[in-house]
């Protein structure tokens, strides 16, 4: 009996059209609209969910902005709100028309804003503290800065259009951006003193505000891209030193620069020489407080390592070529990856020097990454792996070896938990990273037989191949209901990582948020970690070799099932609902229940 009449005999496999499958993983439903409003009286729903700004931080919490009412309609009761806290122990901890600890009691919150430049207007740190900017309402208007500390209470650090700290009376503040961490808040933003505007950076210790020095004594900061901050405190940006009147050696270049130990050490400069090519230099990019110039960003772990993406630039012939280098913790950059280098699997692909940028990539601890690039043949490719120990190259003529990185997922070829003639159209849209090195990557997902297309995630490690998690039209139970996710809406964060202070959509216990529709309406939903179930297949082709292989077959999703398919011995193992089935001729007629997630867990590690 083939894989489909096997299917069709058992009815709960019932196979669809191609993409007309109805998915389900281990999600729950966080927040839909119209559904009742967490922390708020009976008869109080979501009206909106602000899901572009939905977070959640590396220990599991999660936050995000919406209204509640009694009604979808306009009433006197809508509220402007933050949720925060785990899954399933929401609370409103900020509301509309709420006075704040450090401003008059006459300003008032009136909604909430996003950053300048920055995907996220919330960041919730590791410890659950969230941090975000409200408009404020009142005698005094403008953007505020507010803390609030897991389970306490709600301070603002900073206000727009206020005195601006550590400046002569008049001098107003303007909040740009800002990054938070179990250290602190770093604060980014514009002073204007009559007709004088400067770029200034603060730091909030969740005690008091600090004006930091500039990198180069007596320069000024220019423009500079969205700092970023570790649990330690070390502060990481790339910054442009342009002051007519600083004469310091730095003055007129951008660099890279590090706060520790209450100073900056600078980290990479333009025209610094780049390791092994004695004719070329870095060429630092930067991005301005608006973010008008792009692709300039960086990133620091907690061992205060450093990614960024510079250029290389050989003077004397006008070349140059873009690329992706980590600074380890003693100060020396290490080559990720580089325009003009092959492939790892396919000799006559390389990275494309035609794309002059890395479109997105990300780090965490350790310098493991995740890189999203163009190739020669102008297919987007998604790259995992590490830096490299030495830099190969003597010269920007001379790059011809093959990438150190790992090909993930390439345009064209066959998506993990697909069928075969199905393709990634753009894999890597989004990236999403963890300190424990798991990560997700998003991508349109097209059919050569229907010409459909959908959206899907695919999550990973550095050790193990992507696996299919969720798409549009998967199931999710709501209330003992199965309902269908109609729409994935993954453009929302692009880049997402637990290190660095900024917003992130996947924490460290490998819990990922997404938003997407339930019933034609936005909604926030859950993925769990995948661990146990993981193990569960794994345990049992380890042991049970004889039903259950070749090993680490592929991962599908199906009418409920997260299941894996046995060709050579005609059988299924899978998992619904906590529930752990098997299926095949030699196990009896029908699925077979063996017991839930956790009961057959502890009989596989028993065996």
């Amino acid at each position: 009996m083939n894989l489909k009449q096997t299917i069709i005999r058992i009815v709960l496999f019932n196979v669809l059209t191609s993409f007309s499958i109805l998915s389900w993983a281990t999600v729950q439903l966080i927040a839909s609209v119209g559904q009742p409003a967490a922390d708020f009286p009976q008869g109080f729903i979501y009206k909106d969910i602000s899901a572009g700004a939905a977070v959640i931080g590396s220990s599991g919490h999660i936050a995000f902005a919406g209204i509640a009412d009694t009604n979808d309609g306009t009433t006197g009761n809508s509220t402007n709100v933050i949720w925060s806290g785990l899954p399933g122990q929401l609370q409103a901890i900020i509301k509309e028309n709420q006075s704040i600890d450090g401003l008059p009691e006459n300003i008032l919150i009136e909604k909430f804003s996003s950053t300048i430049g920055s995907p996220a207007q919330i960041i919730v740190n590791r410890s659950g503290d969230v941090a975000l900017l409200a408009s404020m309402k009142g005698p005094a208007t403008g953007d505020a800065l507010l803390l609030h500390t897991n389970g306490g209470s709600t301070l603002s650090v900073l206000m727009s259009g206020a005195q601006a700290p550590g400046f002569p009376p008049g001098a107003i503040v303007q909040i740009s951006n800002f990054g938070f961490s179990d250290a602190g808040t770093v604060i980014q933003a514009q002073v204007i003193e009559g007709q004088s505007i400067s770029s200034v950076v603060f730091f909030h210790d969740f005690e008091k505000l600090s004006l930091l020095p500039s990198p180069a004594p007596e320069c000024e900061f220019g423009f500079f891209n969205p700092a970023v901050i570790n649990d330690s405190g070390e502060i990481v940006l790339i910054v442009a030193l342009d002051d007519d009147a600083c004469t310091h050696i730095h003055a007129g270049k951008k660099g890279v620069f590090k706060w520790r130990n209450n100073q900056w050490e600078t980290l990479a400069i333009d025209e610094q020489s780049v390791p092994n090519m004695a004719d070329s230099g870095f060429f630092v990019p930067v991005e301005n407080i608006f973010g008008i110039a792009g692709f300039a960003r960086t990133l620091i772990n907690d061992q205060g390592e450093i990614a960024f993406s510079p250029s290389i630039v050989n003077p004397s012939t006008f070349s140059s070529e873009r690329g992706l280098w980590v600074i380890d913790e003693l100060g020396d950059p290490k080559l990720l990856a580089l325009n003009g280098e092959t492939l790892a699997n396919n000799a006559s692909d390389i990275i494309s020097p035609l794309a002059n940028i890395f479109q997105t990539f990300n780090f965490t601890n350790g310098g493991f990454s995740i890189v999203k690039a163009v190739t020669s043949t102008f297919k987007d490719v998604v790259l995992a792996g590490f830096p490299r120990d030495d830099q190969p190259y003597i010269s920007l003529e001379d790059i011809t070896g093959t990438s150190q990185l790992a090909v993930v997922a390439q345009a064209d070829e066959r998506p993990p938990g697909f069928e075969s003639t199905s393709f990634y159209v753009t894999p890597g849209e989004s990236l999403a990273l963890n300190r424990s090195g798991q990560f997700l990557f998003s991508g349109g997902v097209g059919d050569a037989l229907t010409g459909n297309q959908i959206s899907a995630f695919w999550r990973a490690d550095m050790d193990t191949n992507p696996r299919l998690k969720i798409m549009d039209g998967m199931k999710i139970t709501v209330n003992a209901e199965e309902h269908t996710i109609g729409l994935i809406l993954s453009s929302f964060f692009g880049i997402s990582t637990t290190i660095g202070g900024k917003g992130s959509h996947f924490s460290d216990n490998g819990h990922f948020l997404f938003d997407g529709t339930l019933s034609g309406t936005e909604a926030l939903f859950l993925l769990l970690d995948d661990s146990k179930e993981q193990s569960i297949f794994s345990l049992a082709e380890q042991k049970f070799s004889q039903f259950f292989s070749p090993a680490n077959t592929e991962d599908r999703l199906i009418e409920g099932f997260e299941y894996r398919f046995y060709p050579e011995t005609n059988t299924y193992i899978g998992i619904k609902n906590n529930d752990v089935f098997i299926l095949g001729d030699v196990f009896g007629s029908g699925p077979q229940r063996v017991g839930t997630i956790d009961e057959t867990l502890q009989l596989l590690e028993a065996r």
